[in-house]
């Protein structure tokens, strides 16, 4: 696994455990993600950037969300989250 993938998975942890709050989370993890995503092996970028785009999708304010069903409240980031670091961990070359 890259140190990329590891230090990515590592801000995802700190999430779900509560340690940062979702803004913190969503900011550090693009950023990072943006600038080092060409670092990642093709199958830990497949799973990762599916977390990049569930932070893209993003809204803390219910009534934007009403407004597009593709937005995402903090439970369904979560979920998805937990799921692609569960796909990470079962997938055999990362």
């Amino acid at each position: 696994m890259t140190y990329v993938a590891q230090y990515l998975i590592s801000l995802c942890i700190r999430y779900l455990s509560s340690e940062i709050e979702i803004s913190l989370f969503i900011n550090r993890y693009q950023i990072y993600f943006e600038d080092y995503q060409e670092r990642l092996t093709e199958s830990e970028f497949g799973i990762l950037d599916k977390i990049y785009m569930a932070c893209e999708f993003y809204e803390s304010e219910p009534a934007i969300r009403e407004c597009d069903r593709y937005l995402l409240d903090e439970s369904q980031v979560r979920e998805i989250i937990s799921g692609k670091l569960m796909d990470l961990k079962s997938a055999p070359d990362v």
